[in-house]
C-alpha cells in the first residue's frame, strides 16, 4: 500500500492511496487539471488506474478540477458538493469490494472568524467616534455606507457554512445589517447632500452585499405567507436603490473626469 501527498495547501490539496496493486484512491482533486496530469506523471501513474475520487469538502482548493472526473467515480457526504451528481457517502462505515471507508463529520469553517470579531470591535469604535467627536470630512462621509458590508456578507456566508440554517446567529447578522441599512436611509438628505467625491462608491459593494442577503433571505422564506410577501417588498426596494446609486455615480464620475475634477489636490 502507498499513500501519496500531490499537494497540500491553499493551491491545492490531492493526495492518492493505492489500496492494491496500481489501483488507486484519489482524495480530493484541487489542482487544475494539467498540473493534476504532470504530476501523476512525476510519480508514473496512469489516470485510468484510478478508481475513486473521494471528496472532502467543496472549497475550491479541493474540488478544482472536479468537472474533469466522471460522476460515477466521485464520492463524498451527501450535499457535500453542490452543481455536480456523484455517490453519496453515508455517515459511518460505507463498504466497497476492497476496503471499507467510514465518514465522520467535522468542522472545517468557524462562524466566529476573527474577521468576525475585528468587526464588532471596529463598529463599537466608529459608533464612538460618530457619537462623541467632531463630524466626518465631506469626503468621508460615504465611507459610512462601509458599515452594511461585514453583516451582510457574515450572513450569507454563514448560511454558506451551516447549509442555510437559520439560526439566532444568522439572525443577529442579518438584523444588524438591516439595523444599518435603515439608520444610513435615515442619513440620506445629509449623504445626497455632500459633494461628489470618489468616496461615494463606498456605497456600491455594501448596498450590493446587502442586496445578495435579502435575496437570500426571500429564497429562504419562500412560499412561507406573509414572510414572502414582506421580504419580496424589502428587496425590490434594495434591489432598485442599488441600482439608482450604481447608475448615479457612474454618471456623476463620468461628469467628473470631463470636467477634470477628479483628480484635484486638496
Amino acid at each position: 500500500m502507498r499513500y501519496i501527498v500531490l499537494g497540500s495547501g491553499s493551491k491545492g490539496n490531492c493526495s492518492l492511496l493505492e489500496y492494491k496493486k496500481d489501483h488507486f484512491i484519489c482524495i480530493d482533486v484541487g489542482f487544475c487539471y494539467k498540473t493534476f496530469l504532470a504530476t501523476l506523471n512525476k510519480y508514473n501513474i496512469e489516470l485510468d488506474n484510478i478508481d475513486y475520487y473521494f471528496i472532502t469538502h467543496n472549497h475550491t482548493d479541493h474540488i478544482k478540477m472536479l468537472c474533469k472526473v466522471p460522476n460515477s467515480k466521485i464520492y463524498s457526504y451527501k450535499k457535500t458538493i453542490s452543481d455536480y451528481s456523484y455517490n453519496i457517502l453515508h455517515k459511518g462505515v460505507n463498504d466497497f469490494i476492497d476496503f471499507k471507508v467510514n465518514v465522520i463529520r467535522t468542522s472545517h469553517d468557524a462562524p466566529f472568524s476573527i474577521g468576525f470579531i475585528f468587526w464588532v470591535i471596529l463598529f463599537t469604535i466608529i459608533l464612538y467616534r460618530l457619537f462623541f467627536h467632531e463630524p466626518l470630512p465631506a469626503k468621508l462621509t460615504p465611507m459610512l455606507c462601509i458599515l452594511l458590508a461585514p453583516p451582510s456578507v457574515g450572513f450569507v456566508s454563514y448560511l454558506a457554512i451551516t447549509q442555510n440554517s437559520i439560526d439566532l446567529m444568522a439572525i443577529a447578522l442579518y438584523s444588524m445589517a438591516v439595523f444599518i441599512f435603515l439608520l444610513l436611509l435615515l442619513n440620506f438628505k445629509r449623504l445626497a447632500k455632500a459633494p461628489f467625491f470618489l468616496s461615494a462608491w463606498a456605497f456600491s459593494f455594501p448596498l450590493a452585499a446587502f442586496s445578495i442577503a435579502t435575496s437570500t433571505v426571500v429564497k429562504l422564506f419562500l412560499n412561507q405567507a406573509p414572510y414572502t410577501y414582506v421580504a419580496n417588498i424589502f428587496y425590490t426596494i434594495v434591489f432598485v436603490l442599488l441600482n439608482i446609486v450604481i447608475y448615479y455615480l457612474i454618471v456623476r464620475t463620468i461628469i467628473q473626469l470631463k470636467n477634470d475634477k477628479i483628480f484635484v489636490e486638496d
